[in-house]
Order: structure tokens, then sequence, then C-alpha cells
């Protein structure tokens, strides 16, 4: 999924930062870059800076947040992070997300826990030197809607009840769905109930996740809950299950919408 939105990675003296270009398949329904497409990135950028400093162990994450200032709506998106805080058990980054001409236009934070590597952990090439990485392949880009290419679903708008099913397309090396793709199912419901509640188009402004189990069982269900509504904007509380009889809380958020 990361490949499809073409993102790449520059890295020099002065430290690295992630590029993903803005297409019409990653803008909400006001033009402007999704909270999902976003946190994809952040997910994506913040992972390789913390493999970095926590690098030969593994690593586990635990939250992030992303809230937006501005709206994205041309060019690239240009990501830029630092690692606040490197420990035994915990890394912490923050990364600004800012446009071509580098007005920031949001802010994130991520927090991953550090795993002692294990004989069955699974290994990647990890060549932090080179100067440019190119994750798309030649064919590879969007022919649909974001949240529409990972088989994201709104199956009741009203509580924000959104599913998706599991694929190569949308799991990670441990086979659980991979952290973007759970930020953009949280970002589909929050705007789903969002604009039944309010009656307008919204979109994500603000958007915390946090991280509590691997969800491998399909489909997983998002549902959300509304927790404060003003005139023009709503606070929510979205969990989100795997399938099974226990129906296991994976992931829980908490967005506001406007």
């Amino acid at each position: 999924m990361t490949r499809d939105l073409r993102i790449a990675i520059e890295r020099g003296a002065g430290g690295s930062r992630a590029i993903m270009p803005i297409v019409p398949e990653i803008l909400s329904d006001r033009g402007a870059v999704c909270a999902g497409a976003l946190a994809t990135l952040v997910d994506m950028y913040c992972g390789g800076l913390a493999l970095e400093v926590a690098d030969p162990n593994w690593l586990a994450t635990l939250d992030l947040s992303l809230h937006l200032t501005a709206p994205l709506t041309r060019g690239n998106v240009i990501a830029r992070g630092s690692v606040l805080r490197a420990g035994r058990q915990t890394v912490v980054l923050e990364v600004s997300l800012a446009d071509d001409a580098g007005a920031e236009a949001a802010l994130a934070t991520m927090t991953f826990a550090v795993l002692e590597r294990r004989s069955d952990t699974p290994v990647f090439a990890r060549d932090f030197s080179t100067p440019r990485t190119e994750l798309a392949l030649p064919d590879s880009g969007l022919s649909a809607p974001f949240a529409e290419r990972l088989g994201i679903r709104v199956v009741d708008p009203a509580i924000g009840r959104a599913e998706l099913d599991l694929s190569d397309y949308t799991v990670n090396s441990l086979s659980a769905l991979q952290g973007g793709a759970v930020a953009t199912l949280v970002d589909v419901a929050s705007v789903a109930c969002g604009r039944e509640l309010l009656g307008a188009s919204v979109t994500t402004t603000d958007l915390e996740v946090r991280y509590l189990a691997l969800g491998k069982l399909a489909p997983i269900r998002a549902q959300a809950r509304v927790l404060r509504r003003e005139a023009r904007s709503a606070t929510l509380r979205v969990e989100v299950r795997e399938s099974g009889p226990d129906a296991r809380l994976c992931y829980v958020a908490t967005t506001r919408v406007a």
C-alpha cells in the first residue's frame, strides 16, 4: 500500500525527509489530503527512523497522533522527523508535515516499544545510508481512492461503522493489519459518523490511535461513538475490533471531525 502512495525517502547531512506526491486519490471531499493517507506516511517514515536507533532490535507500534492545522492540496507532502527519546524500552518520534514551500500543515508523534530480536523475527535488508529510497515500483500508483483501494467499506454511517478484510495489500510482516491501514479505517469511520451527525461534509482534523493488539481476524471492524458535539465539529471515540467469538479490541482512537 505504501508503494502506491509513491513515497520516497531522502537522506543528507541535515537529516532525512519523506516525500509523498499529492494525487486526487488521497484527497478528501474538501480537496485536501485525508488524515488516513497522512497517517500512513507518518507510520512508514517513523518506522524507518525508529529502526535506525533500535537496530538490531525490532519494534511494535504503541500509538500515533496526528493534528492537522492547514490543508495540503497540491504538490507534495514533505515529512521531516526527529527522535524525541530513544530508550531501552521505547522510542518516541515527532514529525512535521509541510507543503513544498515549507509551510507546516500538520504535526504528528509516534511511540514504539523496543522488542529484543528473536530467532523468528522477520529480517529485512536495511541500508540507512542510501541518499534516496524509492518505495514505488514502475507500475505503482493509485487508480481508485486510497480507502477504496484498501477495501474499506462503510456499513452504517450513522454509527460510524466501517470494516475491511485482510489481504497482502493491507497486512504487515506479522500478518496483522498495517498501522496506516488502521488509521485510515478510523478516519473513514469518523468522517462517515461526522457527516451524518453534523449534516455536512467533514474531514478528520485530529487523530490519536492506541495500538493494543495485532488485528489478524478479518473482517476488522471500526465503530464510532460521539463524545462531544459542537455546532460544526465533533469529538469521537472509535473502537476497532477483529472478528472472532471474542471480538477482541485491537485499536482504540480519539478523533475530531469538522
